[in-house]
């Protein structure tokens, strides 16, 4: 029901939106930015040092991980012999340990997250640019993204994509080539 109403708004903003653009000449087109950035040149490359990143992180949590399990299956193999305060001691080291992992592996997403924005910026920055540059060449009013789901429906002779990737491939063919 909500996706329903929510599909339903996004609809009349868009029909609303275009109207005024329609009755005054104004163009309007779309892009799919997850086939862009699929294949746009450099993606890859990037998306292989995200991968290998993230494989080390994963590797370090799960050290700390399997850490954490040894100390807690000691814990509950001694834990019939140990007296109150050692029994006390151990759990919150083993608390203390969780908690410390818990924080490491936040502080690892973050560094994951910004791995990978730092890795995309430059493919995005390229895709951007020749977003605007087409839409000022084609006369555009608005070009929206149809990976974003809020397109419900639209003609496929405004898909916009296929140009971009063929600027992508000619400007990195072209930056290639001077090197």
């Amino acid at each position: 029901m909500r996706k329903v109403l929510t599909a339903s708004l996004v609809i009349a903003g868009f029909t609303a939106l275009a109207a005024p653009l329609r009755a005054q000449g104004q163009k309007i087109a779309y892009v799919d930015s997850r086939r862009i950035f699929a294949e746009a040149p450099g993606a890859d490359a990037a998306r292989n040092a995200i991968n290998q990143e993230m494989a080390r992180y994963q590797a370090r949590a799960q050290a700390m991980s399997d850490s954490l399990d040894a100390m807690v299956a000691e814990y509950n193999k001694q834990s019939v012999l140990l007296s109150p305060d050692e029994k006390k001691k151990r759990e919150d080291a083993i608390l203390q340990r969780r908690q410390a992992l818990s924080q490491r592996a936040q502080f690892m997403q973050e560094e994951a997250q910004s791995k990978q924005t730092e890795l995309m910026e430059p493919v995005m920055k390229k895709v951007e640019a020749i977003i605007e540059t087409v839409r000022k060449e084609g006369g555009y009013a608005i070009i929206f993204d149809a990976a974003s789901q809020a397109m419900v429906s639209a003609d496929s002779t405004l898909d916009l994509t296929n140009q971009i990737l063929t600027r992508l491939k000619a400007q990195t063919s072209e930056s290639t080539a001077k090197k």
